[in-house]
């Protein structure tokens, strides 16, 4: 039964493609759960862009050795932190950029200035196929600025425009990972 002598049969092609690509997903992530086990793990890098199978295997592979690091639990944690504020502020987080002159306590500027150095050494490894070596720059940079930002820092402030910044800037940590990662 060919398709092209009867187009209708495919139905919308985007629709088919998001169906295709919805089996392969699920049926790519039954084996890597499989092998690597570990499904939130799996989760996790399924979550992020792929790009090529190889480079996924690759993420997953040296995400897998990491588990036990310490920095592969700080790196998770600022993941979970940035992502909870985020997702608790019930609205999509506008990324069109951080503004440096509402970032006013100590804590927020100190995050921004080490989440700037944080991406300028984790992204060109992350390019590199690094990923390892990427979170471990990732979790070690910013674990205690981030604690330190929750800890000190009212992100749900009062003035709306310094609080979309503070979540800006929390969505923007957390999607710098996730998205690559």
């Amino acid at each position: 039964y060919s398709s092209s002598r009867n187009p209708a049969a495919l139905g919308n092609s985007q629709e088919l493609k998001q169906k295709v690509s919805e089996f392969l997903r699920e049926r790519l992530a039954i084996q890597l759960r499989t092998a690597f086990g570990s499904t939130g793990l799996v989760e996790a890098v399924l979550s992020s862009e792929i790009g090529h199978v190889a480079d996924l295997l690759n993420r997953l592979s040296q995400l897998n050795q990491a588990l036990d690091e310490p920095y592969f639990q700080q790196a998770a944690k600022v993941q979970e932190r940035t992502q909870n504020i985020v997702r608790a502020a019930k609205g999509a987080v506008d990324h069109s950029g951080i503004r440096e002159d509402l970032l006013v306590e100590e804590p927020e500027k100190e995050l921004w200035r080490v989440f700037g150095v944080c991406r300028g050494e984790a992204e060109p490894l992350m390019n590199k196929g690094e990923y390892r070596q990427a979170t471990k720059i990732y979790g070690t940079s910013l674990y205690e600025p981030i604690h330190t930002f929750f800890d000190q820092v009212l992100v749900n402030a009062e003035d709306e425009e310094i609080r979309e910044n503070r979540l800006k800037l929390c969505g923007e940590i957390y999607a710098f990972y996730a998205r690559r990662v």
